[in-house]
């Protein structure tokens, strides 16, 4: 994005569609030594800086990221230790994240207004919002999460609420096929034309 906006193509409309991996706190309150929530930005490391009043870097240097490292916390993370979860809030990191969440919502609409181009974010629907089947902890994280990030962020607009999406459409829990794709893109089409058409 910085590096398309450096090069001159500025676009009119950027739209940002996030949430389903954003599970980075629920993995985190799942595991015995996280004591407290820490921001991992393995993709989005230099902009975390960038968020908090640091200079744009001239290279991304992803060297500094080694297979060893990336495989042996990922296993870490999607594998907590089971006994880990007696007597543990799973919740409890809901605020931090959205608070990182909020942040970097920030930034983005300062680029918006600095670079005047128009911004607007959704937050994705899941299988669980389509299909009345038992919830899990991760969905009531998130859920939880997805709240908080609205009540923070104006501006940001929770797909799962309004979603036309059916079971069917669903590869697995968060993933939609082609056909799902076609019912997102057209959802969100119409969202953007309706606020057009409102001023």
């Amino acid at each position: 994005m910085l590096d398309l906006l450096r090069d001159g193509l500025k676009p009119d409309l950027m739209i940002f569609l996030d949430g389903v991996n954003e599970k980075q706190g629920w993995l985190q309150a799942s595991s015995c030594d996280k004591r407290n929530y820490e921001q991992v930005s393995w993709q989005y490391k230099w902009l975390s800086e960038i968020c908090l009043g640091g200079k744009v870097p001239t290279t991304i240097g992803w060297k500094r990221l080694t297979i060893t490292k990336i495989i042996g916390d990922l296993f870490h993370r999607v594998n907590p230790p089971r006994k880990s979860l007696d007597g543990v809030n799973q919740l409890r990191f809901v605020q931090n994240q959205a608070e990182r969440y909020s942040k970097t919502f920030e930034f983005i609409k300062k680029l918006s207004n600095d670079w005047q181009f128009k911004v607007q974010f959704f937050l994705e629907p899941t299988l669980w919002d389509v299909w009345h089947i038992q919830k899990d902890m991760h969905y009531e994280y998130m859920r939880l999460l997805y709240q908080r990030i609205v009540s923070m962020c104006d501006e940001v607009v929770d797909l799962s609420a309004t979603t036309k999406l059916v079971k069917e459409n669903f590869i697995e829990w968060k993933h939609v096929d082609s056909a799902g794709t076609n019912v997102l893109a057209k959802q969100i089409y119409d969202y953007i034309i309706g606020l057009d058409n409102n001023g």
